[in-house]
């Protein structure tokens, strides 16, 4: 059975706003990438860990509320927190939609193979990987070793033994054994996996009948909008970009409509599957859309007539992961976004914006044009190489 949540009293600390903020919006986006690894390999103990930095979440959004009732003293102040909590609130949704995914390990359902096929089959992947005794990385640094493999990953966590590292630094030193939990491009992955020498568990190769992979590719396309409605609504919230976030909330009535057409589809032609199977798609879906719902309260900050308080922008240019936008140059005309070589800085193509329109995870053989522009995930530390190579 699940753990049940019982409220706890949460004493005040002075703790600043912006930095409860950026915990919450960091740790949320961990969650997340831990729920679906808990899910894949149905791992207890880290789905038991979601749940652990779900209390703490919860636990960081009484203490905003309580820092920001203390820090308000006019009508004005009241009003330029709005945003402040809503982008809380939001994070606390995807903090929530996290240990939703989480618990369906703990409960032992049985994880349908459609959705095992959209968490290790999207572009950017999350998996796992052994420093084996083989391997001439143990003894390194992670900084060094990404500068050795010339690639950026987003390392979520570390197992050494029976426990786990949570978002390590640049210089956390390698161990014959670690187990590591990775997040990027899949190129990279493979060159982290080879260096390691590790191999590809069973649970990274699914077999998926056409039905189920109809679904599968539903549910990446689910998944893959929610997440690059995330990227605008901050993009948009660190630019004050009212074009931006209204973008993001035409999407969320998209997604709306796909999740009740994704669920139909699910009712209608697994009818005759594992019960228990066809619950875990259904929840993975809520779970995605509650997700897609975060995003559009968040950019929902920037359409209202209040002006976003300056601590949002300082919190999502101080957060790990980095959200830019990128217009192609006329030296760039008519390469393919495969030649741009993102992959080895550990950043991600979210969408692409021709002619008025957004294109959602854009192929790698797209010929990309002068004035195209490129939404781009990436890590804070690959930041100042990609300016380089797109802008300069």
């Amino acid at each position: 059975m699940s753990p049940v949540k019982i409220p706890t009293r949460v004493e005040y600390k002075a703790i600043p706003v912006k930095e409860i903020l950026k915990d919450m919006k960091n740790f949320s986006s961990l969650m997340v990438d831990l729920a679906y690894y808990s899910l894949v390999y149905n791992d207890k103990k880290l789905a038991n860990e979601v749940l652990r930095i779900e209390e703490y979440v919860d636990s960081l959004w009484n203490l905003l509320v309580m820092q920001a009732s203390l820090s308000v003293r006019d009508a004005e102040d009241a009003e330029s927190m709005v945003g402040v909590m809503k982008l809380a609130s939001a994070t606390n949704k995807i903090s929530d939609a996290a240990g939703d995914l989480a618990i369906m390990t703990l409960l032992n359902m049985p994880l349908h193979s459609s959705v095992r096929a959209a968490i290790i089959g999207g572009e950017e992947a999350v998996s796992r990987i052994k420093i084996r005794n083989e391997s001439k990385i143990a003894g390194l640094t992670l900084g060094n070793t990404f500068s050795k493999l010339n690639i950026a990953l987003d390392v979520i966590a570390i197992r050494k033994g029976y426990t786990w590292i949570f978002a390590p630094r640049e210089d956390y030193k390698l161990e014959l054994g670690s187990v590591l939990i990775v997040r990027g491009p899949k190129e990279a992955i493979d060159k982290l996996r080879m260096a390691a020498k590790d191999y590809v568990s069973l649970e990274e190769t699914v077999e998926v009948e056409e039905v189920e992979e109809e679904i599968a590719k539903d549910l990446i396309r689910l998944k893959d909008i929610g997440e690059f409605m995330l990227d605008l609504a901050y993009l948009a919230t660190l630019t004050n970009n009212r074009d931006l976030a209204l973008e993001v909330l035409e999407l969320e009535e998209y997604v709306d409509q796909i999740h009740i057409d994704l669920e139909r589809k699910v009712v209608r032609k697994l009818r005759k599957d594992n019960p228990d199977e066809v619950v875990s798609i259904l929840r993975t879906i809520i779970s995605l859309e509650i997700i897609a719902d975060a995003a559009a309260e968040i950019a929902a900050i920037v359409t209202s007539e209040v002006a976003p308080h300056p601590i949002l922008k300082r919190v999502i240019e101080e957060s790990e992961e980095r959200v830019m936008i990128a217009t192609i140059p006329r030296r760039l005309n008519g390469k393919t976004i495969e030649e741009l070589n993102l992959d080895v800085h550990g950043a991600v193509v979210v969408a692409l914006r021709k002619d008025h329109e957004w294109i959602i995870d854009p192929r790698e053989d797209t010929v990309l044009r002068e004035g195209n522009k490129l939404i781009i995930r990436c890590y804070k530390e690959s930041l100042d190489q990609l300016k380089k190579v797109l802008i300069t």
